[in-house]
């Protein structure tokens, strides 16, 4: 009742058995009488052990064919008789879900699940009427994106794996002759976080591997200048944008630079032991992106902004990825996402107590 008072549409069960099934009878029964007349849906495919187990088959297209016959053949009577009592069936799947005989011949892919279907659960720790709201924003971000038409432009996918799960390889930053400090800190291999701070929070960062300082400080402000110094003495990664570094420099900080000053040969004003790290929106042309090929890159971050609409965060992430894979750039990637102060909380998830940027390496 508190589901259907929050305003959802369907109530799910789940429904291992006939006591359960019988349950079902009565609370439906008890729902009625008190004037709730939601649909309920039973969930009859309930069992971990056998979603679990995964056999690799080989099918030939007329095999495939025969065993698509074969369940035409069993699950007709069944909605023979939803039919008859005007009864909906809802088809929920997922990984778990995906038959030895669909994950053989589509892989671990949208097509393997009849595309994405029109409804979403979502399952969280909270009271089940607690899981509407964040479920309903879901459903309308993409809702909004349908309406944009977000994308890129179309590009073939060859190296993303659809049969089994793969994470990239990425090279992280080594130690490199002659090098002042020690740069193998500023990432990490199971995962870094990155932030963007302003000069009077340089405190409290045992918690990320690099930081992004969009100014730096002046000169003569030797405290600041100190407190920066320890950072990178640690092997703290401290980036800052390229005409930061041409004014102000940082001794051994990383440079950040577009492909369009990458382009413009304006890092050979830098020394030449200085690492870059390079941000990419990743709906370049592939002329555009030819310069990585070229650049000794510590770093990527892929950098769509926030208030981006029309390219999709996602395809453009891919599509990145696939220009690294076929022109083998094992280069890290960040993905940098801005989440302006005023972002509702759900869109902020867990990052919400440090109200700034935050970036978590991306390796797929």
């Amino acid at each position: 009742m508190k589901i259907a008072d929050a305003g959802a549409d369907i109530v799910r069960f789940t429904v291992q058995g006939k006591k359960e099934a019988d349950a079902c009878f009565e609370i439906k029964n008890s729902l009625v009488q008190k004037n709730y007349n939601i649909p309920l849906v039973a969930d009859i495919h309930f069992a971990p052990p056998i979603a679990l187990r995964f056999e690799q088959l080989e099918y030939t297209e007329e095999d495939y064919q025969k065993e698509l016959e074969h369940i035409e053949e069993v699950f007709t009577p069944l909605v023979e008789k939803c039919k008859k009592y005007g009864r909906a069936i809802r088809i929920g799947t997922n990984h778990g879900s995906l038959s030895d005989r669909t994950m053989s011949y589509y892989g671990d892919s949208p097509r393997g699940m009849d595309g994405l279907g029109d409804t979403i659960r979502v399952s969280l720790t909270e009271p089940p009427e607690e899981e509407i709201d964040p479920c309903r924003r879901l459903a309308n971000l993409g809702k909004r994106a349908t309406e944009l038409q977000q994308g890129v432009a179309p590009f073939e996918e060859k190296n993303r794996r659809y049969f089994d799960f793969q994470r990239r390889s990425g090279e992280l930053p080594a130690q490199k002759e002659g090098d002042e400090v020690d740069y193998r800190g500023v990432l990490h291999r199971d995962g870094s976080v990155l932030m963007y701070v302003s000069l009077d929070q340089l405190k409290d960062l045992a918690t990320v591997d690099s930081i992004l300082l969009r100014e730096l400080p002046p000169v003569d402000d030797k405290d600041s200048c100190l407190a920066l110094k320890r950072l990178v003495d640690i092997s703290m990664g401290v980036i800052t944008p390229l005409s930061e570094q041409l004014t102000k420099t940082l001794p051994n900080a990383m440079v950040l630079v577009t492909l369009k000053e990458l382009s413009g040969c304006a890092q050979k004003l830098l020394p030449e032991s200085t690492r870059l790290v390079v941000s990419v929106r990743g709906d370049e042309s592939k002329d555009e992106l030819e310069i990585l090929k070229s650049t000794d890159v510590t770093m990527i971050l892929h950098n769509l902004p926030y208030t981006e609409e029309k390219i999709g965060r996602v395809h453009a992430a891919r599509r990145l990825f696939e220009y690294l894979s076929e022109n083998s750039l094992n280069f890290p990637v960040i993905h940098h996402i801005h989440f302006p102060n005023d972002t509702h909380r759900y869109s902020k998830a867990d990052f919400t107590y440090l109200n700034s940027d935050m970036w978590r390496l991306f390796r797929i």
